[in-house]
């Protein structure tokens, strides 16, 4: 029973990283700075589950369907527990957390129906850039709204990263992870569709 991919190490890492989205959350409106470097040092362990449970599936000869699927939507629950604390912190517009988490539900719903008729959709090229993009974005601001907390006395440093957090930069950076995600999206649906076109001719 141990065997089944549903208790296989990759896919207990990926479990984790879910777990870890809300705790993530919780921790990101303590404005201590213990409860800063918590923050960051849960979002750091959520984050590299993504990459080792790849590399453990891989190594170990365990991927299997139920990691395809699981492994993209615990990256869409964590990356959406940071932008919707980002818009409770007044950082972001909800417009383009909507955007990404009406993206990110539509995809799941339908590769849920997907692997309902037996048919298997790992994620492409694109969603993966696509999620990478959003992490170095996420990071970024952590880094912005954390550091000051971890170190109030920083004269040099908190004032920089204070006026990043309401500037044009930063705004291009959420426009740009916003038009990118639902981009892939679109890509995403007209390759499954072209090939679903293709098996039927």
């Amino acid at each position: 029973m141990w065997h089944h991919p549903v208790f296989s190490l990759p896919n207990q890492l990926t479990y984790l990283r879910i777990l870890l989205a809300p705790v993530f959350y919780y921790l990101f409106f303590i404005t201590t700075p213990s409860g800063a470097l918590w923050c960051a040092i849960v979002f750091t362990i959520a984050s590299l589950t993504d990459w080792y449970d790849g590399y453990l599936a891989r190594k170990l000869g365990e991927i299997s369907r139920l990691g395809k699927f699981l492994d993209p939507l615990a990256d869409k629950i964590l990356t959406s527990a940071a932008f919707l604390a980002f818009y409770d912190a007044g950082i972001m517009s909800l417009w383009m957390v909507l955007v990404i988490i009406i993206r990110d539900i539509s995809l799941t719903l339908y590769r849920i129906y997907e692997e309902m008729k037996g048919k298997s959709i790992p994620a492409n090229l694109i969603a993966k850039w696509k999620t990478a993009s959003q992490i170095v974005v996420i990071y970024l601001v952590l880094f912005a709204v954390l550091y000051p907390r971890i170190r109030p006395e920083g004269k040099i440093l908190t004032p920089f990263l204070e006026a990043f957090l309401t500037s044009s930069l930063l705004e291009i950076l959420f426009w740009g992870i916003t038009l990118y995600t639902l981009f892939s999206g679109l890509v995403y649906l007209i390759e499954d569709f072209s090939l679903n076109k293709k098996k039927s001719s």
